[in-house]
Order: C-alpha cells, then sequence, then structure tokens
C-alpha cells in the first residue's frame, strides 16, 4: 500500500509540430553545361557545389594525369601546413577560453557521431578533422603538446620540393556566369528549365526524362544559377487545394544545411483527368547542397501548433469543459484547456497568461478513478 500510487501522472512540456503533405520534389534551375574540345586530365580548382564567380577557373587540363595529382598534392601539403600554422599559435592558455574550446570539441564530436549514424562514413571526414583540429589547439594551449615546429619545416621543405616538379596546365575552363559549379550531369540541363513551368502538367511531368549526355566533347560539370529556381512535386487534386499561388510557405527537407526551405508557392497546372496537379515552388536561396540536388522528399508545412504538450489521455470532460487534472502535492484540481492539436498520444495545447491555466512542467494525472476536481491523493 505504502508503494502504490492512486493515480499515474505525467508531466507538461514545450512542444510543436505540423501538419503538412509529404511530396517527391524535383528541381528546375537555370543550367548551363560546361564542355571543353581541349584533351587532357582534368584537375578541378572548384569543390563540388562551390560558389564560382563570372570568369573564374573552374578547372586546369593537365597533359598527364601526373602533373593533375602533384597539383592536388601541393594544395593538400599547402593546407595541411596552414591547419598546423594556425594550431601552434595557440600555445598560451591564458589567452584563450579552455571552456569555450571544450564546447567547441564537445560539439564537432556529436556532429561526428550523427554524421555517421547512417553508416555514411564519408560524411564524417570534415567533422572529424575539426575534432582533430580543435584537440590539437587545447593539448598545446594546456601545454600537453610542444608544438609542430619540427613538422611544419619538414612539410615545407618537402612542398617546396613538389613545386619545383610541377608543370603549368596546358589550358583552363572558366564560367561565363555567376553560380555554383557542379563536376556531374544528368541529362536534365537541357530538359528542365524555368521556361517550361506553366506547361508542366501532370501528363508532361510523367513524361520528363533525362537527355543522354553528348561524348563529342568533354564534359567538365556544369553551372548552376543562383537567382530564382523551382521546385516541382506531382500532388492529388485534393492537396493541391491546400496551395495557393504567391502562398509563402516552408518545405521540411532531410539537408542538414538547410532544413527548412522557405519558397513561394508559384504554379498550381492540374491535369486533363482532373485526379492530379503539379504544384510548382519558387525558391530565391541556394547553396552547394541545394545544387547538387536534383530529386528529394521534402514535406510542405501547412500548419505550425506550437503549445503545452500534454498525453491524450490526460485530457477529460468535466461539466461540458474539455481540461487536465493538474497534481500539486497531494491535491488535484481541474484545468480547462484549450487543445490546438491532437494526433495519437499527443495533444497540444494553447498556452494562456492569465487566470486557471496549465504551466509548462505541471504535473498532470494521466490515470486514475473517481476524480475530481479539490480531490485528496491519499
Amino acid at each position: 500500500n505504502v508503494l502504490h500510487s492512486p493515480v499515474s501522472t505525467g508531466t507538461v512540456t514545450a512542444t510543436s509540430t505540423f501538419n503538412g503533405i509529404d511530396m517527391d520534389v524535383i528541381s528546375i534551375r537555370d543550367e548551363q553545361v560546361l564542355k571543353t574540345k581541349k584533351s587532357g586530365v582534368l584537375s578541378y580548382n572548384v569543390e563540388d557545389g562551390g560558389r564560382v564567380a563570372k570568369g573564374g577557373v573552374v578547372a586546369y587540363i593537365y597533359n598527364d594525369k601526373s602533373d593533375a595529382n602533384l597539383k592536388v598534392e601541393i594544395e593538400q601539403l599547402e593546407n595541411t601546413i596552414k591547419d598546423l600554422e594556425n594550431i601552434n599559435g595557440y600555445n598560451n592558455s591564458e589567452a584563450i577560453d579552455i571552456d569555450s574550446l571544450d564546447i567547441k570539441i564537445n560539439k564537432a564530436l556529436l556532429e561526428m557521431v550523427n554524421e555517421t549514424s547512417d553508416g555514411v562514413v564519408a560524411n564524417a571526414i570534415e567533422p572529424s578533422q575539426e575534432l582533430l583540429k580543435l584537440l590539437n589547439r587545447r593539448q598545446i594551449a594546456t601545454g600537453l603538446s610542444g608544438g609542430f615546429d619540427s613538422l611544419l619545416k619538414e612539410y615545407k621543405s618537402e612542398l617546396k620540393n613538389l613545386k619545383s616538379k610541377k608543370d603549368e596546365a596546358s589550358s583552363s575552363v572558366k564560367s561565363k556566369e555567376t553560380g555554383y559549379f557542379v563536376s556531374g550531369i544528368d541529362g536534365y540541363e537541357a530538359v528542365l528549365n524555368s521556361e517550361d513551368i506553366d506547361e508542366l502538367t501532370p501528363e508532361t511531368f510523367k513524361k520528363i526524362t533525362p537527355k543522354e549526355k553528348d561524348y563529342e566533347e568533354t564534359i567538365v560539370g556544369k553551372l548552376v544559377s543562383d537567382y530564382e529556381w523551382y521546385l516541382a512535386a506531382e500532388v492529388s487534386l485534393d492537396d493541391s487545394l491546400k496551395f495557393k499561388e504567391q502562398t509563402e510557405m516552408i518545405l521540411k527537407t532531410n539537408f542538414q544545411s538547410v532544413p527548412e526551405l522557405p519558397v513561394t508557392v508559384y504554379k498550381i497546372n492540374k491535369g486533363a483527368s482532373g485526379d492530379n496537379a503539379v504544384v510548382v515552388f519558387a525558391c530565391n536561396y541556394m547553396n552547394s547542397e541545394l545544387a547538387t540536388m536534383r530529386n528529394a522528399k521534402m514535406t510542405a508545412v501547412l500548419e505550425t501548433y506550437s503549445g503545452l504538450g500534454v498525453n491524450a489521455r490526460a485530457v477529460r470532460f468535466v461539466d461540458g469543459k474539455k481540461g487536465v487534472f493538474v497534481l500539486t502535492g497531494n491535491i488535484i484540481n481541474f484545468v480547462p484547456v484549450n487543445v490546438l492539436y491532437s494526433k495519437d498520444n499527443l495533444c497540444i495545447c494553447e498556452k494562456q497568461s492569465t487566470g486557471l491555466r496549465l504551466k509548462l512542467y505541471d504535473e498532470i494525472v494521466i490515470k486514475g478513478k473517481n476524480l475530481y476536481d479539490g480531490k485528496v491523493i491519499d
């Protein structure tokens, strides 16, 4: 009897959720395929998805593979020297906030763990490198390491030797416009463009197929415009009625750099059969991750709900009013609530500012018998 509790309780939390429509989207961008008639080995000067200015060199062409590999090796060694020189500067524990550095280390470690959670180890390369830099900085700042002077001397000597063997590129490929460079093409560059959006119906949407590559010239990659671009998705006619042209909204994505993508409903094209429609979203935000994306799963957010989250089993009707029983000490009191959202075991209640109201971290009764306002729990 001592261990037995006549009621089961839960805690009120701050909760938010949304209603949305899951979609398979395809990106429609104005893209320029970069080609060259010159033969040789390509060595890219811009990372895949990197931004390039008009007239900027996106790739160099070398006569043989060894020259191209030597260029990459020199760049990697230069970056390593730069990192070590930067780390070597952290040699004064009084000039650096160790606590702040520890926070950055923990953040880098968690990011590395998160990136490997899906089994793709390659995603962890960048955060693991950042973690290594931070750990080295901490060791030097706290005197656990003497620095990298001897290693820097060795690397600089090696860099000088490599540069003496380097041959200049035979030619280069430059960007004609400002945008984001992508080293690969998928065949949709000439098929999907902004000029055809008005004619993009469910019938034409199904017929979209990539164009075969032209092998007469060497494909260097493509340049993605950083101005307005579009996303299109086929939805049911009923779902299409939930959108309104020129309305701003958010698309939830799986991209780390932009989990919430701001867009505007640009066009809603219904099909001849009337069963489906193609919704086109306009977007003026672009980054390297989006530049390399063609197909993706996204969710159009129709409504958002924020408030106090409670277990749905805690909500009851008393005298025609909807509310919950709040346990304070050993007394329970009935508190009316306004439920904004309810699904499965979750209810989100409106957060009130005055009067008898439900509050964050209140203990509420989920399960109990013969409950009433003012009841004392023995």
